[in-house]
């Protein structure tokens, strides 16, 4: 995932290995199939969220992950704490809505994601 968002964000250099160092430290995935990887991104002041879906399981840490949501952070100083705390909330509606995230892995489309995301709310 990350060697294709460095196609269309701006990356610093280090990103993929805090980003792995994170996950060495402790995994980030959850129940529900959901693993939420993410790092701080010194190469661009906007927060970004990449979603990857996966057609079969893998094992992540203790879980089986289907659907990757990966934060891209930028670095304290160009961050609104608040949001990233409302961001994360979100996501965690999201992770607890088990029946939402079967549905958003048979996503074969950006349209179908749009469309399911529009119907369903949170």
């Amino acid at each position: 995932m990350v060697t294709n968002l460095s196609e269309v964000l701006t990356l610093d250099k280090d990103f993929k290995k805090r980003l792995i160092e994170r996950e060495n430290k402790s995994p980030t995935a959850f129940d529900n199939y959901v693993g939420l990887p993410h790092a701080v991104n010194y190469g661009s002041d906007k927060f970004s969220i990449s979603m990857g879906i996966l057609e079969e399981p893998i094992v992540w840490g203790k879980n089986e992950v289907r659907l990757i949501i990966m934060l891209i952070v930028p670095d304290e100083n160009n961050i609104d704490p608040d949001m990233v705390i409302s961001v994360y909330e979100e996501i965690l509606k999201i992770c607890q809505n088990k029946k939402f995230i079967e549905e958003l892995c048979k996503v074969r489309s950006y349209k179908e994601f749009l469309d399911l995301n529009r119907k369903e709310r949170f």
